[in-house]
């Protein structure tokens, strides 16, 4: 098994790809598509094949979380269910310590909104099948969505590569 040397500075994405389980795929292509979105450079590492990977995440993750899990430092950030709150609630960005030009979106004032009593005037809004607001949450998911990224693909084969080297050498 290999062992790869992690920069302190790299936000990586924990995998396991042994699992081949159809959920852990696309929990990791929904993590890898939030990080893509939102422009956070991050790198995937199968923690089957690595062994400091393996070694972080088996002393450092909390019971309740799962792979595919984001790291950096050493330390567990979060899995998927707190990196799809961090990303609902704007706050993913800050919670994986990536500093931001604009800083925050709200100040802290406005925080409290006034409710208008006169009735709204309703206007009608023409609809397209093929645009979708980027904050709707009744979009359609993407296809590519469930399809497993460049990186997990290079990580599947690396993985696969390094099962058959392992059965080769039980052979002889």
């Amino acid at each position: 098994m290999t062992s790869e040397v992690q920069d302190p500075k790299i936000l990586y994405l924990y995998v396991s790809l042994s699992t081949g389980t159809f959920a852990n795929s696309s929990a990791t292509s929904r993590i890898e598509t939030i990080l893509k979105i939102n422009k956070i450079p991050f790198k995937a590492i199968d923690v089957a094949t690595d062994d400091r990977a393996r070694s972080i995440w088996g002393r450092r993750r909390r019971p309740d979380q799962k792979l595919p899990a984001l790291v950096k430092d050493g330390a567990v950030l979060g899995d998927l269910a707190e990196v799809e709150e961090w990303n609902e609630f704007g706050e993913l960005k800050q919670k994986l310590g990536i500093a931001t030009a604009a800083g925050p979106a709200l100040s802290q004032k406005a925080t409290t909104s006034t409710v208008d009593t006169k009735p709204a005037v309703k206007q009608a809004i023409p609809s397209s099948s093929t645009t979708t607001s980027p904050t709707s949450s009744t979009a359609a998911p993407s296809s590519s969505a469930a399809a497993p990224s460049s990186s997990t693909a290079a990580l599947a084969a690396e993985a696969a590569a390094a099962a058959n080297k392992k059965k080769e050498e039980a052979k002889k």
